[in-house]
């Protein structure tokens, strides 16, 4: 007869009682393979700065399965190395706390020529791919919450962001600091793929996890830098929209679930197009395109069109990156009248229109 599981401590069970614990458990196993998966197979590598949010994903997580957990903690040279040193201090310690495994790593990004913050959360991808990896992960998870999405969505409405834009951050995602892998059995050959299974909760809740577990995370100085727009908007403009409407951050991740799911119609409306109007083979760093099919169909779907391509060609370069006003302007002067030749340039790519033909192409390096 099989000796039964001793039943979890008091905390433990509080933990798996809350509403909120309970959706990011539910999130994360959903996006680990679903119900028939077991959660040994389930191996996740949390991201945890061993701020709020991190910390809370890891108490949540620990709380169900503590041995398909291991916590990953990034260190760069961005911040003051005592800091640094106190934040991957505290890291260890609640992964001691919590039975999980530990992994750290350092990023050297502060003499990175462009800019600091993308060069850092690059180098940290990088880095949580490659201890994935080590670790026999599958997954990366990290904090982010509803209150991040609504943050987001306003910032990219601030920008004139379209669709994709508003959809705010996926669920799951590709690793992009995993690069050259297949699909296939293990880590090292399938890749490792990024989930964020707080969503659904919001700032408060992940406050009130730690609280919880009475663990007192660390603090990131630069989470309260009001020159940046994130912590300005988290400061005097998220508070007052949440005491108008409390439950405010998770409808807005609701709406942006709906936007994801509309540019999701829009990429698939881009691929067949791309498909109609291609006048010749794919090449890698030049295509030809019939500007009398892509004259035929909806502005934001030759953006979209557009937008793929040059991520093709970027080698390596997101789709965030790139500038979506030029890609807009393009896809008019495409689906307009005028038949005068025009050509777009941005960063690595050039686009050249001429009255029958539009040509995307890799811009030639210098």
């Amino acid at each position: 007869m099989p000796t039964p599981h001793a039943p979890p401590d008091p905390v433990t069970a509080a933990l798996r009682a809350d509403p909120a614990c309970r959706r990011i458990i539910a999130a994360w196993r959903r996006l680990t393979g679903g119900r028939d998966v077991r959660d040994a197979q389930r191996r996740t590598l949390v991201a945890c700065s061993a701020g709020t949010d991190s910390s809370c994903l890891a108490i949540a997580l620990a709380s169900a399965a503590p041995g398909s957990v291991v916590l990953a903690h990034v260190r760069h040279d961005l911040r003051p190395a005592p800091e640094a040193d106190r934040d991957r201090d505290a890291a260890e310690a609640l992964a001691r706390r919590l039975g999980t495994g530990i992994a750290h790593a350092d990023a050297t990004v502060r003499e990175t020529p462009g800019n600091a913050e993308a060069n850092a959360r690059q180098a940290r991808e990088r880095a949580l791919a490659a201890l994935a990896i080590t670790h026999e992960c599958l997954f990366v998870a990290t904090g982010h919450h509803a209150d991040d999405q609504l943050e987001t969505a306003i910032m990219r409405l601030l920008r004139g962001s379209g669709p994709r834009g508003l959809a705010g951050v996926r669920e799951r995602r590709r690793l992009q600091g995993d690069r050259g892998v297949a699909a296939g059995a293990s880590p090292g050959a399938t890749g490792v793929t990024l989930v964020r299974p707080m969503l659904s909760v919001t700032r408060e809740d992940a406050a009130r996890l730690c609280a919880m577990y009475a663990h007192e995370p660390v603090h990131d100085a630069t989470n309260s830098d009001r020159t940046r727009l994130r912590a300005r908007l988290r400061a005097d403009v998220t508070p007052r929209l949440r005491e108008i409407a409390p439950r405010g951050a998770a409808r807005a991740a609701e709406a942006q679930r709906l936007a994801g799911e509309a540019h999701q119609v829009v990429q698939d409306a881009a691929e067949a197009l791309l498909a109609e109007a291609r006048r010749a083979p794919a090449q890698d760093a030049r295509w030809a395109l019939d500007r009398t099919v892509l004259r035929s169909a909806r502005p934001v779907v030759v953006a979209e069109l557009l937008r793929s391509l040059a991520v093709r060609m970027g080698e390596g370069l997101g789709a965030d990156r790139l500038a979506g006003r030029t890609l807009r302007a393009a896809a008019e002067r495409i689906t307009g009248p005028c038949p005068e030749p025009a050509r777009y340039v941005w960063r690595h790519v050039i686009i050249e229109l001429s009255a029958h033909e539009v040509l995307v192409r890799r811009k030639e390096r210098t």
